[in-house]
């Protein structure tokens, strides 16, 4: 049986850190007005995420201990904040998500066998920004903050992750490309044309052609 979209908005910005998704979602959230926000990340700062985040300065679980805490994390985010915000009606977007799973868990198994694992119970975004630079500009910009690198932001690890974000681009049609070298403000430009294109195509959907989603279209194109 079909299951109907959620009244929601599901957007996903991910990339390579030190891309500027947190500056990104700031400024999508100060825009984005004429609807509930809800921002979230993942790995959560649930007792599984918090978990994962340890990992990144003491040293990375191994690969099956890595994933399961991903699905637990996952599963339980998605039960608790982003399928209730989305059944309301509200704009939910989250920093990181699947495709950070396929990218940063490269050595973990294939790219699809993860994607699979994790689409078979995590709602698909209405979009997806992947945010890309050189691992070079990235790694300078991590070392900007003064907070060092961990286990996560060394070389070898952005350069596999860079690619496996490219496979992703090719394999799931909701995501769109950001240059992250640009401006702040051009990247949020971009980002708002997108969700006004991803608007546009939900609005006239079978599924989502309600009037209130018409205004939102009408107001974010109204931005461009």
């Amino acid at each position: 049986m079909h299951t109907p979209t959620p009244p929601g908005f599901l957007l996903v910005i991910d990339g390579l850190d030190g891309a500027g998704k947190s500056t990104l979602i700031q400024g999508l959230a100060a825009a984005l007005t004429q609807r509930e926000c809800v921002l979230s990340r993942e790995p959560t700062y649930g007792q599984y995420g918090r978990q994962l985040r340890e990992s990144a300065a003491t040293g990375r679980l191994s690969p099956a201990a890595e994933l399961d805490l991903l699905e637990l994390d996952r599963r339980e985010h998605v039960q608790t904040l982003i399928l209730p915000a989305l059944a309301r009606g509200a704009m939910v977007i989250i920093d990181r998500y699947y495709y950070s799973s396929v990218a940063y868990q490269a050595l973990h198994g294939s790219a699809q066998s993860i994607l699979d694992r994790f689409t078979a119970f995590a709602p698909r975004p209405d979009l997806a920004l992947i945010l890309d630079l050189p691992v070079a500009t990235a790694i300078a910009r991590i070392q900007g903050r003064g907070e060092g690198q961990n286990d996560f932001e060394r070389a070898d690890t952005l350069n596999r992750c860079r690619e496996r974000f490219q496979w992703v681009l090719a394999h799931c049609p909701e995501t769109r490309l950001l240059d992250a070298t640009q401006d702040p403000a051009a990247v949020l430009c971009e980002a708002l044309g997108q969700i006004a294109l991803a608007s546009v195509a939900r609005a006239t959907s079978r599924e989502a052609s309600t009037s209130a989603q018409a205004k939102e279209v009408a107001w974010l194109l109204a931005r461009q």
